[in-house]
C-alpha cells in the first residue's frame, strides 16, 4: 500500500533529487531506493562490527579463567565499537 506523505524540502535537496532522477524521473521510487540502499549500508557495517567483536570475545575466551579479577581480564566495553550513551549528571561541580 502507498502512502502519500506531505514532506518540506530545501529547494537545494529537492533540485539534487530532480538532478538524480532525470526529467522523467520518479522522486518516490529514488527515496525508496536511497533508503534501501542506506538500510544496506547499515547491515553491512553490523556485520563488519559483529566479525570485529567476535574475535575481540574470542582473544579474551582463551585467557585464564581461574580466580582471575574482572579488571585484569574483562572487556572493555568501548572496545567493542558499539554506539555508547554515557549519561552525566547535569551538575557536575563538586559540593562542599
Amino acid at each position: 500500500m502507498k502512502v502519500k506523505p506531505s514532506v518540506s524540502l530545501s529547494a537545494e535537496v529537492l533540485c539534487q533529487i530532480d538532478t538524480a532522477v532525470g526529467g522523467a524521473g520518479n522522486r518516490s521510487q529514488f527515496l525508496e531506493a536511497l533508503a534501501l540502499a542506506w538500510r544496506h549500508f547499515r547491515a553491512l557495517k553490523r556485520a563488519v562490527v559483529g566479525r570485529r567483536d567476535v574475535a575481540i570475545y574470542n582473544r579474551w575466551a582463551d585467557g585464564p579463567t581461574f580466580e582471575s579479577d574482572v579488571s585484569d581480564y574483562g572487556i572493555d566495553p568501548l572496545e567493542l565499537g558499539d554506539d555508547v550513551e554515557v549519561l552525566l549528571p547535569t551538575d557536575l561541580h563538586a559540593t562542599g
